[in-house]
């Protein structure tokens, strides 16, 4: 029991003494401190927010940017026929050799055509189309 007592005597001692109070020096220094721990806190939040949105922007643009690149290409292949002179050509290569022969020229010369290069000319053709036979007389498949 003489705990008890003990604890109910320092408790009355504490009853009866006034409290008090932070000097007013202290008090202002603190307050003012954790006025500003708030205010950074705030901005903190909002920089944080505000990268957020940025991040979701770039990603949406991103997105955007490639889903228009790759609907542009698809258009650009749908929309463009083989030429005439290509047609002949490939015609010309499968009455001289054979039909993988002449699909696989048409192929790369469709292939040269739209690796956004400007239009080959008929000479220019008519040079790949005689160093491919060059090659091919070479590695003996001159059918």
């Amino acid at each position: 029991m003489t705990d008890d007592t003990n604890f109910n005597d320092v408790e009355q001692e504490l009853l009866r003494t006034a409290p008090r109070r932070a000097p007013a020096e202290m008090r202002t220094t603190v307050l003012d401190q954790v006025n500003r721990e708030l205010r950074s806190a705030r901005w903190d939040r909002r920089l944080a927010q505000v990268a957020a949105a940025l991040t979701i922007v770039a990603v949406g643009l991103t997105g955007a940017v490639g889903w228009q690149a790759h609907h542009e290409q698809v258009l650009a292949e749908r929309e463009r026929p083989t030429p005439r002179a290509i047609t002949e050509v490939a015609e010309c290569i499968r009455s001289v050799t054979d039909e993988p022969t002449a699909r696989s020229f048409e192929k790369k010369l469709l292939a040269w055509r739209s690796s956004r290069r400007p239009e080959p000319s008929l000479g220019a053709m008519q040079r790949a189309i005689a160093e491919a036979m060059k090659s091919l007389n070479e590695t003996g498949k001159d059918g």
